[in-house]
């Protein structure tokens, strides 16, 4: 037996939704046009009880609160079926960066995240009972994130899992065949008490392209992820980096490597100076890294290519040059690194609280270190 509902349209459509008195959800207006709706006996069994041959959604001034720190906002939501569009996309505090820090109990990243648009393109796609989310591709253009981190309030004790666990751990089928993003930019702050300045690193022109992402629960696809991106480091410093981990595998082994060329000493000190302690004079060719790691580990070979180089001690509660112990130093550190240098050997145990980011980070200040302390 088939049934025929036809069409339904929904027109200059307003929707708000309280709880608690507080609203959680304010769509501007919304309109909602279905047709050639018809269902049977095999679909009304369905979580989706119906078939529609032919559908236009589309919502602008979209206003929705994501809980105790965040609210988010979409400009225009477009769907067709298959094919979802946002544009003006917004994550962001509620609170500013004090006001947050007041508010946690332990140490924890406070977001700002705009996007201009994000585009998707579903392939075969479930949502009820036997859930599962199989998308062809999702293209992010235009990303400007940053990340604050205030290490003043207590430390977060709680494990923190590489990115191949909390994709494993994901309980329903996913899949995504690939994810591109693109102009985008990216920002890291992070500042200590006893700072004179915060540690920040940011990612300027980044692009992307990350291939099979999944929760290795869909038969028959890979469950190896590859990332290739490549974006300016510090808005000035050429890099390519290429990163790759199995979902399926328990170790979270990966493999991750990359090359930064022609990085300023102004903009490495921005990152040196907080982490090491020193400040750097001189010219930096490239550095770059092959690394491999798991769970428990990070490590490989770390090359530095300089020239004219030394190293400034600084004092921890003034900031102010320790001259006499940079003298020192700098009768042992070379002044040139000639033609391709020598690698410093890595390996660095993991801190399983800390981010995957985090690790990484320690790997590539521990292979500074070797060169320059």
């Amino acid at each position: 037996i088939l049934g025929k509902i036809g069409a339904i349209n929904m027109i200059d459509g307003r929707f708000v939704q309280n709880s608690g008195g507080n609203e959680k959800l304010k769509v501007g207006k919304f309109e909602v046009k279905l047709n050639n709706i018809t269902t049977d006996k095999n679909q009304m069994q369905q979580s989706i009880p119906f078939k529609i041959e032919k559908q236009l959604i589309t919502a602008n001034a979209v206003d929705f609160d994501a809980g105790k720190y965040y609210k988010l906002k979409v400009g225009d939501f477009k769907n067709t079926g298959k094919k979802t569009r946002l544009t003006n996309f917004a994550f962001l505090p509620k609170y500013s960066r004090k006001q947050f820090n007041r508010m946690i109990a332990v140490e924890e990243d406070l977001y700002t995240i705009k996007i201009k648009s994000v585009d998707i393109s579903d392939k075969n796609s479930a949502i009820g009972k036997n859930t599962s989310i199989d998308l062809d591709r999702i293209v992010i253009d235009g990303i400007d994130c940053n990340i604050f981190h205030d290490l003043t309030p207590p430390d977060d004790n709680a494990l923190r899992y590489m990115f191949s666990k909390k994709l494993r751990d994901v309980k329903f089928p996913l899949f995504v065949n690939q994810i591109d993003i693109k102009n985008s930019r990216l920002a890291y702050e992070e500042i200590t008490e006893k700072a004179q300045i915060p540690g920040k690193i940011t990612f300027e022109k980044f692009n992307a392209k990350i291939r099979d992402v999944n929760s290795a629960k869909m038969k028959g696809r890979p469950t190896m992820v590859k990332v290739d991106a490549d974006f300016q480091f510090f808005g000035d410093a050429p890099t390519t980096a290429k990163w790759q981990f199995d979902v399926a595998n328990k170790n979270d082994d990966f493999a991750i490597s990359a090359t930064i060329n022609d990085l300023s000493v102004e903009n490495a000190n921005l990152f040196v100076r907080p982490y090491l302690n020193v400040t750097l004079d001189g010219k930096i060719h490239y550095l770059k890294f092959d690394y491999k790691g798991n769970n428990k580990m990070i490590g490989g070979n770390f090359y530095f290519k300089y020239s004219d180089m030394s190293v400034n001690f600084l004092n921890k509660n003034t900031g102010k040059e320790r001259k006499l112990l940079s003298g020192i130093a700098n009768l042992f550190v070379k002044n040139n690194s000639k033609g391709e240098p020598d690698h410093v050997e890595v390996e660095k145990e993991r801190d399983p609280k800390k981010s995957f980011f985090n690790t990484l980070w320690q790997g590539i200040m521990e292979g500074l270190k070797k060169y320059l302390i």
